[in-house]
């Protein structure tokens, strides 16, 4: 086989192996914030819908052949198993409703809309929608391609949960 051939086939391999595939990204919070407790005992509810709520998303920038697959229902279980408790002591007074409404992932950064409710007896006694976006990391995408994906959605993911349930 001739050296040009060898090397287009070396080429096309590379290219291939840099350029697909599928990527999960999962995220893990910070440790649980030390904080008093406010003296109501609640009991924490994500919805199925919630839990289960994941995207998926392409990147020109960062490889359009790859799919990034972000699991946002279990980051939002991780965060609430680590902020929500150290709000509430455990018990039945009051239910806490975590929802997300919306997610995505938009010019390298993420974008969440979160619901709380807090009620008791099927009565809402407090209900607030938050907002948050992440920086954006598109510098690290660009350079680092698909090799920086996964790093640069959960750092934003963070960012946008911490400031949520925070």
């Amino acid at each position: 086989m001739p050296r040009t051939q060898i090397a287009r086939f070396i080429a096309l391999a590379f290219y291939l192996t840099v350029c697909s595939g599928c990527y999960t990204v999962a995220i893990t919070p910070v440790q649980k914030r030390p904080e008093d407790f406010i003296p109501v005992k609640a009991r924490i509810e994500i919805p199925e819908r919630t839990r289960n709520y994941t995207i998926s998303f392409r990147s020109w920038a960062a490889g359009v052949a790859n799919r990034w697959k972000v699991m946002v229902g279990d980051a939002v279980v991780r965060y609430s198993d680590a902020y929500v408790p150290s709000l509430f002591p455990a018990g039945d007074d009051v239910r806490v409703l975590i929802e997300v409404v919306d997610f995505k992932v938009r010019d390298f950064r993420s974008i969440a809309d979160m619901k709380f409710t807090v009620s008791k007896q099927g009565k809402n006694l407090f209900s607030k929608a938050y907002h948050s976006e992440g920086t954006s990391r598109a510098g690290a995408a660009v350079w680092g391609g698909v090799f920086a994906m996964k790093g640069v959605v959960s750092s934003t993911m963070h960012e946008v949960f911490k400031d949520i349930f925070s």
